[in-house]
């Protein structure tokens, strides 16, 4: 066996010797030695036609050898970088508050709980300082972005004009001051600022207070994420309205106080008439309104900032308003504070089964809009105004749809739309304007926002025929019930609208 190994390996030499380089197979070789055929020349077909594996002549030479081929090593494959997942926005960020049981505190703060327009169970108040004690608002924050900071305080005229807040954002620290003898039981807005994921960022409220015989109020801080769109979610089923656990007012009480409270703020801050809208950054109110975590109604601007609007014109919208933002401003604010004495926490807040979407349709009615239904084309109703809001979701209803015989039953704080030639007004109604004579009613005086007023203020007009313009079959009066145990049946269905 060796001797025919060692003659193979010969015969291969002289191949190569007489220049032949074609590739041969082992079937080839074996062949050969029987004598069956010859290698094939140069010029001949390689014996690959049934597949068999051709081998090169130095493989031939190690096979007859019998030391085997060694095994060419592969080159590796190289392993390819992943390219690195971008971060996905968030599709929508929850507002986070941070009550002030959870806030940690330095110095001597007192607690208390007396007052009705509190956040949660109580709040935490200071006398003047030096600013060494605070209380820390800190946060844990999902996404690192651009958040609204807003302050929650029980107001009063013990309370400081000049609080002190001092915002820690992801590039320093701004100081922020609030009135607060004025805007309690409601969210103020401090700002939007880039804060950063984690705990790092915070709001500070400090006793440094310039006032001796005040004290400043630490209750509640909101961070709320400047969601760009929100991520679309089911209709969720309204859930019943907690049972209140305290006892509600007359709702013309509520009213009144809210207009007290702009009354204060004119007297004391910016305010002006602006009829002009922007989505998302001013639509007609002093504040952005929030229902169950949702804003639908705006005014995110701060003061003395430049709004641009699609007409090229510019406006500074802060303390502004128009009439129909503000009468729905202050029937929210009215709604917040009675609340407030039921003891239903903002949390849970459920106005007679209005959701996320009933409530935008409300605004469309109250800013007398004729809309429809966007899944079926029905119309919402071919008579928007405030009263029919109040009457569609069942949490009041028409006193009078301009049939002057009804215009005794209406009552002070009731809300009301009007009508002129070529314009329309939405009021707050305070009283009847009679006739000397025959104490006939020749006009009313209300509360809204004007042009005359400068924004928010009383003003008092009259009827055609009375020395005025206003037509009184178009005047329409709506009135709140006072409990919600009154309320009738909620027909504003929770779905999307086209105008």
């Amino acid at each position: 066996m060796n001797l025919y190994r060692v003659f193979l390996l010969f015969f291969v030499i002289m191949v190569l010797c007489q220049g032949v380089t074609a590739a041969v197979t082992i079937q080839d070789l074996i062949d050969h030695i029987l004598g069956v055929q010859a290698i094939p020349a140069p010029d001949q077909p390689s014996a690959d036609m049934n597949g068999d594996k051709c081998l090169d002549i130095s493989d031939a030479i190690c096979l007859i050898a019998g030391t085997p081929s060694p095994t060419p090593t592969p080159s590796p494959t190289p392993t390819p970088t992943p390219s690195p997942s971008p971060t996905p926005e968030p599709s929508w960020v929850d507002p986070l508050i941070v009550d002030n049981p959870e806030a940690s505190f330095t110095g001597s703060w007192e607690t208390g709980s007396m007052s009705t327009d509190k956040y949660g169970g109580d709040y935490r108040f200071h006398e003047k300082g030096d600013g060494s004690s605070y209380g820390s608002f800190v946060p844990t924050l999902p996404v690192s972005g651009p958040y609204k900071i807003y302050e929650w305080h029980p107001q009063g005229t013990n309370r400081t004009t000049s609080a002190e807040m001092i915002v820690k954002h992801s590039t320093g620290e701004t100081k922020k001051t609030v009135n607060q003898q004025i805007q309690g039981g409601m969210w103020v807005l401090l700002g939007t600022f880039d804060l950063t994921e984690g705990t790092d960022c915070y709001v500070r409220i400090t006793d440094n207070l310039p006032e001796s015989d005040k004290v400043v109020m630490a209750d509640a801080i909101k961070f709320a994420y400047e969601n760009t769109a929100p991520s679309p979610t089911p209709t969720p089923t309204p859930t019943p309205s907690p049972t209140p656990s305290g006892t509600a007012r007359p709702f013309r009480e509520y009213v009144q106080e809210v207009i007290d409270e702009l009354e204060e703020r004119k007297a004391t801050d910016v305010s002006g008439y602006l009829m002009k809208d922007k989505w998302g950054k001013y639509t007609g109110v002093t504040e952005t309104l929030w229902y169950q975590a949702t804003s639908y109604m705006w005014n995110e601007c701060a003061r003395g900032e430049w709004v641009s609007f699609s007409d090229g014109s510019s406006y500074q919208p802060y303390g502004h308003s128009y009439c129909s933002g503000l009468t729905l401003e202050i029937w929210h604010r009215a709604m917040k504070k009675r609340d407030q004495d039921l003891g239903i926490a903002e949390i849970n807040e459920n106005w007679n089964g209005l959701g996320n979407k009933g409530i935008f349709i409300v605004k469309k009615l109250w800013n007398v809009i004729l809309i429809r239904y966007s899944d079926t084309g029905e119309i919402v109703s071919s008579r928007p105004c405030p009263a029919t809001a109040l009457e569609m979701s069942g949490l009041g209803r028409i006193i009078t749809y301009g049939d002057e015989t009804r215009f005794d039953d209406v009552q002070p704080y009731d809300f009301c739309d009007i009508s002129r030639p070529g314009s329309g007004h939405s009021v707050v109604f305070i009283n009847w304007v009679r006739d000397s004579g025959d104490n006939h009613i020749k006009g009313f005086r209300y509360y809204s926002s004007q042009g005359s007023t400068n924004g928010q203020g009383y003003q008092t007009e009259y009827f055609q025929g009375e020395g005025g313009t206003v037509y009184k079959q178009h005047f329409h009066a709506g009135r709140m019930y006072d409990s919600p145990l009154d309320n009738t049946t909620n027909t504003i269905r929770e779905a999307g609208y086209t105008n």
